[in-house]
């Protein structure tokens, strides 16, 4: 069993049974933050996107040859994709330890929904930005969901563009009672973000992720259905602006 070092969301993983204990430090710079917890473990594993290292008296060796992706974190990390496995198949390698399956699993049940059948739809990506509109997200979620509005239960922050006449539960849900309805519907729509990651850690199949700038292996689970742009290469982290502009300038055309 570990201690987690997290910014958050300990409901997810209190009750996963290789956690000993949950360190929650906040939203503080991470760097002074790990300088100032080094010497306080006899290992700690860094985890960054897709690279890992260890400090202290690491168990075992990693794969040095990403050191140079772990220090140049968040630029150029689309390079990455050469090596064809997803992100945490990738850091699990870089720190020497088993890297054929992806397990991030939540062991937490969550709170039962109260449709008996419905679509899940998410419009937004994450919390951090409150809503600002990213490269990576989908325009056209009205009048994809017209049909079936009464079976829609959309899900989010309170920030996330809103699909008139579904049943909106945007900024509502607490983290469990989102994990029980991510695994009673029937089908997830959603685009690359974190209600992707969840499904696939509810073991959730019936889950459809649109990618653009973000498509590709290091965030690719098994299972889980992608719709893919090929109009152009994944563009994501080749500039400081590549979440709000089009990094090749032509107008995110990759997500329309």
């Amino acid at each position: 069993p570990v201690t987690l070092i997290t910014r958050g969301y300990e409901s997810l993983l209190e009750t996963h049974p290789s956690v000993r204990s949950i360190r929650n430090v906040g939203s503080v710079d991470w760097f002074k933050c790990l300088d100032a917890l080094r010497n306080s473990y006899h290992a700690l594993a860094d985890i960054r996107l897709a690279c890992g290292k260890w400090y202290g008296a690491p168990p075992v060796s990693g794969l040095d040859t990403l050191d140079d992706y772990y220090y140049r974190f968040p630029n150029r990390m689309v390079e990455l994709e050469r090596y064809g496995l997803h992100q945490v198949q990738l850091a699990d390698k870089t720190l020497g330890l088993p890297y054929q399956t992806i397990e991030t699993y939540t062991y937490t049940e969550g709170e039962s929904p109260t449709k008996s059948s419905y679509i899940l739809v998410s419009t937004g990506v994450d919390a951090i930005h409150q809503g600002r509109s990213q490269t990576k997200q989908w325009p056209y979620w009205t009048p994809c969901m017209e049909p079936y509005l009464k079976d829609v239960v959309q899900v989010g922050t309170q920030y996330d563009p809103p699909i008139p006449g579904t049943h909106n539960l945007c900024g509502q849900t607490s983290l469990t009672e989102l994990v029980g309805l991510i695994r009673g519907a029937s089908v997830i729509v959603c685009c690359e973000g974190g209600i992707m990651h969840l499904a696939y850690s509810c073991k959730q199949p019936n889950t459809i992720v649109l990618r653009g700038p973000t498509r590709g292996k290091l965030f690719e689970y098994p299972g889980l259905t992608y719709l893919d742009s090929y109009v152009c290469h994944p563009c994501w982290s080749t500039d400081s602006e590549w979440v709000w502009k089009c990094p090749l300038g032509i107008d995110s055309v990759c997500m329309k």
